[in-house]
């Protein structure tokens, strides 16, 4: 447990902690953004839309987000909540444009960007409107997001390797309907 998770008002002035092996090299974190390679994610959300993928250096492990030739890439997919329903329980279910299921995401380290919010966290869950290609219908974020999360705020998760737009599917995907003859 972090400071911003017992005292989320801190969030205005200290951004969540992260775990900085996880992120390309150099990854800087800010109150409401994050920047990868000389560039803001929420910037480059808005002007390329979402998903973004902005790829990087990987971190040998250990450290701490230093840069380090080793060749590996890691990157960033920035994604846009479409639908958030609250669970009874409290839990956040959340549709998005991208369907992560079938990359090595590190689901725990999901961040807002784009806004600060002072919620307390919730616990999370990607919803697929369609079983993804793995069968799974949800995704459980290793930690919560703030309670308030809204359509249209931005996400972003670090994944290792080079993932490609086509590794990232779009989420809520339509169904075709099956053709019957006449």
């Amino acid at each position: 447990m972090t400071l911003t998770d017992i005292l989320p008002s801190l969030r205005r002035s200290l951004p969540d902690p992260m775990d900085r092996d996880a992120w390309p090299a150099g990854t800087i974190a800010r109150v409401d953004d994050l920047i990868v390679e000389g560039a803001s994610m929420t910037e480059a959300a808005q002007m390329h839309g979402t998903p973004l993928l902005r790829e990087g250096d990987a971190c040998v492990r250990r450290t701490q987000g230093l840069r380090i030739a080793t060749g590996m890439r890691a990157t960033v997919i920035v994604l846009r909540v479409l639908f958030v329903a609250h669970h009874p329980g409290g839990a956040l279910l959340l549709h998005v444009d991208a369907d992560l299921s079938g990359v090595p995401a590190a689901l725990e380290e999901m961040r807002l960007l784009g806004r600060v919010s002072t919620a307390h966290d919730a616990p999370a869950f990607l919803v697929h409107e369609v079983p993804s290609a793995h069968g799974a219908p949800f995704l459980r974020l290793g930690s919560g997001l703030p309670a308030d999360l809204c359509t249209g705020d931005l996400l972003a998760v670090p994944a290792a390797g080079s993932i490609r737009r086509e590794h990232v599917t779009v989420g809520l995907r339509a169904v075709p309907l099956p053709v019957t003859a006449a």
